[in-house]
Parts: C-alpha cells; structure tokens; sequence
C-alpha cells in the first residue's frame, strides 16, 4: 500500500514553513481554519485538510477593472437632462415617417369557416352511396342465392353449361360492383366521421377528445376498426345530441341506432373472417358452405349500408334540422284555462223578456266562471212524441 505524498513519512513530504506565503513563485501555503495547522503542498483537486479532513479556503478571488475605464483616461460625468420644452417642432418640413394617412374604420369581425366542421354535403353523399351500396349486395345476395340453388339441383341433375356460366358471370359482376361501391363509401363515411368528430366538439365549445390522425387510424386500421367504429360513432352522436346546458361530468348516451350500427359492423367482419377461412378448403361441402357463408355476408352488407344511410340522416339532421316542410317537436298541451278572460254573453232562448237584469247576472256568472241557473237549464224538448203502434196478430 503506497504512502500519501502528504503523509509526514511519505517521500515527498516537506515540512511546513513557518511563514503565511510561500517564496516568489511557489504556490502559496494554506492552513486550516479549524486545526490551525499549515498544509502541505496538496496535489490538483484536494480541497480538504490533509490532518482534519475540514474544507480549506481554497478560493482565488480576482478583481477586474470595468471595461469602460481605460487606464490613463479621465472619465467625465454624464450631461444633465434638461427640462422639458414640448413637443418637438418640424415648421414647414413635417417628417416623411410615421403612419400612412388614413381614415379610421370599424374593423370588420368575420366569423370562423365552419364549413369544414359540419360536412352536410358529404353527409347526403354518404346517405347515397351507402343506398347504392346496400342495393348492391342485395343484388350480389341475389346471386350468390341462385348460385347455391344450381348447386342443389346438381346433385340429381345435369345442369346446362350456359345457365352455369350466366350464374358465374352475374357473381362476379355482382360481386365486384358491390365491392368497388362498399369501399368508396368507407372512404366517404371515414372522412365525415373524422370531420365530425372534431367540429362536434367545436359545437359545444369543447376541445376534441382525440387529433383526427388517431379518428382515422380507429376507422381504417384492419381489425381495431372493428372497436374503433363505435367508439368514434358513439361519441360523435353523444356530442351532437347533446345540449350546451348538459352538466359537465355526465358522458353522453349512445343511441339504439348507432349501437345497431356498431354490431351489425361487428357481425359483418366476423361473417368475413369466417367466410375466408372456409375458402380453403378442398371438398364439395367446403364449396357448397362458402357459397352458403357469401350470401350470408352479402346480407349483413347490404342491412349494415341500410345502417349507415340511417345514421348520416341522423347526423344530417343534428346539423341542420328537419327537412322543409316535415312537422317536427309537436307537444300535446292541456288546453288553457277560460278563467279571468273576458266572458262571451249569450241569452238562452226564452229569456228575452227577462230584462237587463238577468243579461247583467249572466255576464257576472260566466266572468266569474260558472253559469247561471237558466242558462245551464236544458232546452225543453219541443218535438211531438209519437202515437203509439198498435200491433194486431194476423189469423
């Protein structure tokens, strides 16, 4: 083990001067504040006592002239400010700066677009389309239907090439249509969806729950789009049904229409998965079930377009009211109360003679709400009553 430098029997000890500083260019000698004791020369970041272990005063102070004050320069006095003697004046030359010369106006306010937030136009386009695509797979349905019924017949019959292959032709066609037609109008409701999202919050004065790259991801993301519909949907129409004065904690509601939407979604997906795995199989039952399971998909399609036409006219409406000329908000009323209003003098027949007095107690009656005893009396049946019928047994 090697012996501090420092140490009185280390090697290169030495002992300490007397004096408080040390010869002319040596380092200068430090002693401890709390052993009072000189230190030895200390290697580069020793900043204790080599004895007590104390903090030594290992600072360097060093004092700087300012960088105003030159050596041999004499500084003078800031002047004094004078008084003030107004404005400053120009004569016949005003100065070429400043504002242009211009007549104030009222500035005008313009309100933000919001066009972008309520999408009406695209609502009714995804209204259509999903019309057209609901009557597509219908058709597509239809086809698939007729497809599995030449199956049935071909297990007892021979089945003629060209019914066969006119059934092939208006699968595809069918198919393909209903396809091309599905997947323009998820684009189309994506995008409404998201445009939706942020400007329903908009409507309430309220800050969108999610940025609408994180809407869009939910909405097309195979898979999380299955979860991510409803959540997107119920929140959007939770907003839109929503009044301003709705307390702030309560989390909106989803409607019936938007849950039937949602699992109907669901369903479809699941009969897709199904229906793909089943594809692949070799035999002519796996054959027979996959024409069985695409009917069954085309039908979810076409009541899930049937959905989603339903719910953009919902949106539509959230947006922009009722159509013109549709009665909407009708409330049954109790009818008003005749009290205290001003009362209708009628004089019952047969009282003409009865003089001011009794037309004065019938006004008086009917203001106060009740009626007087002539006019609240019956009519008196007029009408001659009928010879009785004798009725004689004929031998």
């Amino acid at each position: 083990m090697s012996t501090p430098r420092w140490s009185p029997n280390g090697p290169g000890f030495q002992a300490p001067r007397p004096t408080g500083t040390g010869g002319q260019g040596s380092a200068p000698v430090i002693g401890c504040q709390r052993c009072h004791r000189i230190q030895p020369p200390l290697p580069r970041g020793v900043r204790t006592c080599v004895y007590c272990s104390a903090a030594l005063p290992v600072q360097r102070w060093r004092a700087d002239s300012p960088t105003a004050v030159v050596p041999g320069r004499r500084t003078t006095a800031p002047p004094r400010r004078g008084p003030y003697l107004g404005p400053p004046s120009y004569g016949t030359s005003p100065p070429r700066w400043g504002y242009p010369a211009a007549v104030w106006r009222a500035a005008k306010v313009t309100a933000p677009d919001t066009s972008r937030d309520r999408p009406i136009g695209l609502l009714q386009a995804g209204l259509w389309l999903s019309v057209v695509t609901a009557v597509a797979t219908s058709a597509a349905a239809g086809a698939e239907i007729w497809r599995y019924v030449l199956l049935l017949r071909g297990r007892t019959e021979v089945l003629s090439v060209r019914v066969v292959d006119e059934s092939d032709r208006l699968v595809t066609s069918t198919s393909l249509a209903a396809l091309v037609v599905a997947v323009v109008t998820a684009g189309v409701v994506a995008v409404v969806l998201v445009r939706l999202h942020t400007g329903a919050a908009r409507r309430l004065s309220m800050a969108p729950s999610r940025p609408p790259a994180a809407v869009l991801a939910r909405l097309v993301i195979p898979g999380w789009n299955i979860y991510g519909l409803g959540v997107v949907a119920g929140e959007i129409d939770g907003l839109l049904a929503a009044d301003e004065a709705r307390p702030a904690g309560i989390r909106p509601r989803l409607s019936r229409l938007v849950m039937a939407w949602w699992a109907a979604w669901g369903i479809n997906a699941v009969l897709v998965l199904v229906t793909l795995g089943r594809a692949f199989g070799r035999s002519d039952q796996a054959v027979a079930d996959t024409v069985e399971l695409h009917i069954w998909v085309d039908l979810a399609g076409a009541s899930t377009a049937v959905l989603t036409a339903l719910v953009c006219r919902r949106f539509r409406r959230f947006l922009s009211g009722p159509a013109d000329g549709v009665p909407a908000g009708w409330q049954v009323r109790p009818p008003e109360p005749t009290r205290g209003q001003p009362a209708m003098l009628k004089i019952a027949p047969g009282n003409a003679d009865a003089g001011p007095e009794a037309s004065q107690a019938t006004v008086s009656a009917s203001a106060a709400g009740d009626q007087p005893a002539a006019a609240a009396a019956p009519e008196p049946d007029t009408k001659p009553e009928p010879e009785p019928t004798t009725m004689t047994p004929i031998p």
